[in-house]
């Protein structure tokens, strides 16, 4: 009992604030994708939202070390912690990309139908039956984004699902950091940190973001960074923050100011510093803006941070849908080009022909989008989660005595993080 009671203070399994940043994150990157003209578009948070995926490495990093690392001693122990993983990611991953190819064979096919073009609903874009199969394959077993993006093209389907594959890849690398021995894990750590950024400062042009077929290598500069920003953290964790209110106030600051400046070049580089300190802060949960975030309302957006990545594009693709039919109806154009200075070439926008009028469109679309990733998290990510959970724990039972088994029967099941 007394070895169960010590783990069990030693591991709680989740930093609620910190899911709650992911869900902050997450719909970020849902409005910048949305490309609706408004006044929402223009705010820099928004705009250059594309490196809150490297917030999300970041975080990973943080949170696996914080509730894996001594839990993973043996063979079953990565087994386990792999099963859980999958489960986490592999279902909604899957579901969603069968949802995508479902609505381009409609569209496909709509268009072979009623402009008499004899569209193939087998081919997309130009693209063969072959290409479409090992595009499903890669999609299957999450490689999509491991070196494939040139290759995939517009066959990576659900677009925003690449951070997944290559965040699940870097899992089986953290699985076996575990296996080092302790006094090099943290320098191993920086070295793939390390070989990550160079990477990507050799082959990229010196940027971090748009690392297409390079991904992975921005997935380990964050995320083994996040590995030792926990071992930081941990040495402080049982004391104190001081100025708690007022460093959350200037990490936040830091945070909006960092997204202001990096829309471009080597200063991105410096994103696992400023989020970095940014999930130092929020880890302790002490000041004013922590009790706000650990609000109701701010823990479902946490909750629901992974359906609002995987769910937004598809929603994105049928609300524009809808925009097109009704600026047809009315006949009114509700679309407009723009100089998009992140990605520097002329982007097409939906405009409602006012700014207010698009922070409604902005608003009502992120109402949309939450209503849908609640049914998405109760009715998809929860039954499967608690599915491989189950699998997992069953691998941890087969092996009595391992760390990941004593800590489950403890009841420390981190299976939600």
């Amino acid at each position: 009992m007394t070895s169960s009671k010590s783990a069990a203070s030693s591991l709680s399994p989740r930093l609620p604030v910190l899911d709650s940043w992911r869900g902050i994150c997450a719909l970020s990157v849902a409005l910048m994708h949305l490309n609706n003209l408004s006044h929402i578009y223009y705010f820099p948070a928004i705009r250059h939202a594309s490196l809150c995926v490297d917030f999300f490495f970041l975080l990973s990093g943080f949170i696996l070390r914080y509730v894996y690392f001594d839990r993973i001693t043996t063979g079953p122990d990565a087994a386990a912690f792999l099963t859980r993983r999958f489960g986490r990611l592999w279902p909604l991953h899957i579901i969603t990309t069968a949802v995508v190819f479902v609505n381009l064979s409609l569209k496909n096919l709509v268009v072979a139908v009623f402009h008499y073009t004899g569209a193939n609903l087998l081919l997309y874009h130009g693209h063969t039956l072959s290409m479409i199969a090992l595009s499903l394959i890669a999609q299957l077993f999450m490689i999509q984004g491991m070196g494939l993006w040139t290759y995939l093209g517009d066959l990576n389907w659900n677009f925003p699902s690449w951070s997944i594959s290559v965040e699940f890849y870097a899992y089986w690398v953290f699985a076996a950091l575990c296996f080092a021995p302790k006094s090099s894990r943290n320098w191993l750590a920086l070295a793939l940190s390390a070989m990550g950024g160079i990477i990507l400062v050799i082959f990229n042009g010196a940027i971090l973001i748009n690392g297409g077929d390079l991904a992975f290598f921005r997935c380990l500069y964050s995320f083994f960074l996040g590995f030792i920003l926990f071992g930081f953290y941990k040495k402080h964790s049982s004391g104190t923050l001081p100025g708690a209110t007022f460093q959350e106030c200037l990490a936040t600051f830091l945070y909006l100011a960092f997204l202001w400046v990096a829309k471009d070049g080597p200063i991105q580089f410096l994103a696992p510093v400023v989020f970095g300190y940014v999930i130092y802060v929020f880890a302790f949960a002490k000041g004013a803006i922590s009790r706000l975030l650990s609000t109701g309302p701010a823990l479902a957006l946490g909750a629901w941070s992974y359906s609002i990545y995987l769910l937004h594009n598809i929603l994105i693709e049928w609300v524009y849908y809808l925009v097109r039919l009704i600026g047809k109806a009315f006949h009114v154009q509700l679309f407009a080009s723009v100089y998009d200075d992140v990605v520097r070439q002329v982007a097409t926008v939906s405009y409602f022909h006012s700014l207010w009028a698009g922070d409604l469109f902005s608003v009502v679309f992120a109402g949309v989008l939450l209503f849908c990733c609640s049914f998405s998290y109760r009715f998809i990510e929860v039954p499967a989660r608690n599915y491989f959970n189950r699998k997992a724990n069953a691998i941890s039972r087969l092996h009595p005595g391992t760390k990941m088994q004593r800590a489950e029967a403890a009841g420390l099941d981190p299976g939600g993080v």
